[in-house]
């Protein structure tokens, strides 16, 4: 297992954002969350990445826990999240905006140059890294912000919401470089609000509902279950959310 989530707990002041949440990911798998606002999902994904300290429970990452570790720490193990809403450096160039991620791993100028290009090419913006990134459209900023993640050579990717404001006909080209990217030995593990989208990508779904996991396996599975539909749709309704 790449990733190991045990009885992990989160309250905000009276709010339970997750309440003993605990979820296992293989190695090179394409793992889901999905549930309506508030279900948790983006609370989960700061608590693995160490962005949120866990108040209780345990994470562990290839084997070795980190659940007190701290968000920079995690990265440099290789587990790096992007965020919902990318905001690259809009005076900078694309390329200037990924080799910060190398950087940031230790590598000199030089490198971190090449290394930049290398993950533009991988996200389809080879031909784009002399452009500044405040031309860039949003479908561009989701691959740039995938871009400067790669850059830092993580072994699992969180990704939280990666086709958010894109528009339809770039959805299934990004669904594409994600599986690109699962080709290459990353493993993924993401949100999203896309049921459509999600369902054609990953290996396996986990829904969530009220900081609590109500459904996992197969997105048929999960996104038929009643409890899944409940949670989407109201308790009285049995179509699918698909």
């Amino acid at each position: 297992m790449i990733l190991s989530v045990k009885n992990v707990c989160q309250t905000f002041g009276g709010l339970r954002a997750l309440q003993d949440v605990s979820l296992q990911m293989k190695t090179g798998e394409i793992l889901g969350v999905i549930g309506p606002n508030g279900a948790g999902k983006s609370t989960l994904f700061g608590t693995i990445s160490g962005e949120i300290s866990r108040q209780r429970g345990e994470i562990y990452f290839q084997g070795k826990s980190i659940s007190d570790w701290a968000m920079n720490k995690i990265a440099k193990a290789g587990l790096v999240k992007t965020f919902q809403t990318s905001r690259p450096f809009a005076s900078m160039t694309f390329q200037d905006n990924v080799a910060i991620g190398a950087l940031a791993q230790g590598f000199s100028i030089e490198k971190a140059r090449l290394h930049s290009i290398d993950c533009l090419e991988r996200v389809g913006l080879g031909n784009q890294f002399a452009s500044p990134a405040f031309g860039a459209s949003t479908g561009q900023r989701k691959r740039l912000e995938i871009a400067r993640a790669l850059a830092t050579n993580p072994q699992l990717l969180l990704l939280d919401e990666p086709f958010g404001g894109v528009d339809i006909a770039a959805v299934d080209s990004l669904i594409n470089l994600i599986k690109s990217l699962r080709k290459q030995g990353l493993s993924i593990l993401l949100i999203e609000h896309n049921i459509a989208a999600v369902t054609k990508l990953v290996d396996r779904l986990i829904a969530m509902h009220l900081g609590k996991v109500i459904a996992q396996g197969s997105a048929q599975d999960v996104t038929t279950n009643r409890l899944v539909v409940a949670a989407y749709m109201g308790v009285e309704s049995e179509h699918s959310i698909a």
